[in-house]
């Protein structure tokens, strides 16, 4: 069972949704708290400054004069009890001396001190009731009704929960959109990819970003995305071409192979004729397997798992030259004036290097020398051959590219071209030239600099 995936607008969208939830959530706590300090805080300030001296009179004209007394002091503590103040007097002997046939705070909690605050509830409401004793000894309670506060909490929570629910929606509907917008390009690589996973199609054009705002990861996305496909699509070219030239290059030796074979099963060859047939069957089929090798090598990416290694460079032209003498048994020369190494792969220089070295032995005559010359980062090989015409130059390191003096020799005409590769890789180049101390050419490949040590 594959995992179960979600829109990337989706999980946007509902992650901003959830987080402004969340801050608003936190944010309601904290104004309800904040405004329930305020409210009942002022309530409680009124009851303590009530405690302190006598009411005033509704008309807010303290009276010149106090009546003495129980009654006079009765009289200025209620002279302003309103709807939602409530006072409650009893005096030293326990008699209440304020009217019975109102509001009736409950008696304070045998514990209490002078001055001590406490929500109480009468007949369905809350009260914040403050208690005091007078100096001629009677329980003072007032109290105030809690109604105008807690509508005032109850007021900012609602707006608080409406103005989260609207803030969450709005940011779910702005994550969703954004999102999509920012999703859009990533869409349209993945439908790119399909496409090229479907059909086998390779479009750079449909791998474009739409106009819009977008972001660095999903812009760096697309220029990487836009380079792959850049490179398969080179790489796709490569091989139809490298296809293309193969069946041409094989098309000459199986043509001979067959031309051959059909003469040496006739009855009409002497054994000298059938004897030279064979031969020749026996030579292409060994240019054949040549020809193999090399389109594996260009065509496969084999030659990209060998490790690289710091490695005596001269050491590795020396093998090659000792090799190539011992198979051929041709002078090959090597001049190095100091000694150097690289970092490199070891197995594909060295294929490299004898490509070079192969070439020169086929087109050198066999009296002469064949020179290899390392300096730095740049190995090249001598020889003495019919040379290389300046037209041409460019060309020898194209695949299948023989020139019209050697197709009558051995060879795929693929040794230069893996040399420029194996350059290549390395962060160098290959390139030809004619001798200008004689006949035949120089041609030799660099790595880069910071390869040399």
């Amino acid at each position: 069972m594959g995992r179960r995936t979600a829109p990337l607008s989706r999980v946007v969208a509902v992650a901003i949704g959830a987080t402004v939830a969340v801050a608003m959530l936190i944010g309601g706590l904290l104004t309800d708290r904040v405004v329930r300090a305020e409210q009942y805080g002022a309530v409680d300030d009124f009851l303590v400054a009530s405690t302190d001296r006598p009411l005033p009179p509704p008309d807010d004209e303290r009276p010149t004069v106090i009546p003495e007394g129980d009654e006079g002091v009765i009289r200025a503590f209620t002279s302003r009890v309103t709807d939602d103040i409530v006072i409650r007097i009893v005096s030293d002997d326990g008699e209440v001396l304020t009217p019975t046939d109102g509001v009736q705070l409950p008696d304070p909690p045998a514990d209490s001190t002078h001055g001590e605050l406490r929500t109480v509830t009468v007949d369905g409401n809350r009260y914040r009731v403050i208690t005091t004793t007078t100096e001629w000894g009677a329980e003072v309670q007032i109290g105030r009704n809690l109604d105008e506060a807690d509508t005032t909490v109850a007021s900012i929570r609602r707006w608080l929960l409406a103005a989260g629910v609207v803030a969450t929606a709005i940011a779910f509907g702005i994550g969703w959109w954004w999102s999509r917008r920012i999703a859009r390009p990533i869409v349209r690589l993945a439908e790119t990819a399909d496409g090229v996973a479907e059909r086998g199609e390779i479009d750079r054009r449909s791998a474009t970003v739409p106009d819009g705002p977008t972001i660095a990861e999903v812009e760096r996305l697309r220029s990487s995305f836009t380079s792959m496909l850049d490179a398969l699509a080179a790489s796709s070219d490569q091989q139809r071409r490298l296809v293309a030239d193969a069946s041409h290059e094989l098309r000459t030796p199986l043509t001979v192979l067959r031309t051959n074979a059909e003469l040496a099963a006739s009855d009409r060859l002497t054994p000298d004729h059938r004897r030279r047939a064979l031969g020749l069957i026996v030579a292409e089929v060994d240019e054949l397997s040549d020809l193999t090798d090399e389109l594996v090598e260009l065509a496969s990416d084999h030659r990209r798992a060998e490790s690289e290694a710091v490695v005596d460079a001269v050491a590795v032209v020396e093998a090659v030259a000792d090799r190539a003498t011992a198979r051929t048994g041709r002078t090959v020369e090597v001049a190095a004036p100091e000694p150097v190494r690289w970092r490199c792969q070891p197995g594909r220089i060295d294929r490299a290097v004898w490509n070079l070295v192969d070439n020169a032995l086929k087109f050198s005559p066999d009296a002469t020398p064949i020179e290899i010359r390392l300096v730095g980062d740049r190995v090249e090989v001598l020889d003495s051959g019919m040379g290389i015409g300046a037209d041409e130059l460019e060309q020898v390191f194209e695949r299948f590219h023989r020139s019209d003096e050697a197709r009558g020799m051995r060879g795929s005409g693929l040794g230069l071209s893996i040399v420029a590769q194996v350059a290549t890789d390395h962060g160098g180049t290959a390139d030809a030239a004619r001798r200008q101390d004689g006949p035949g050419v120089v041609v030799g490949f660099t790595v880069a600099a910071d390869r040399v040590s």
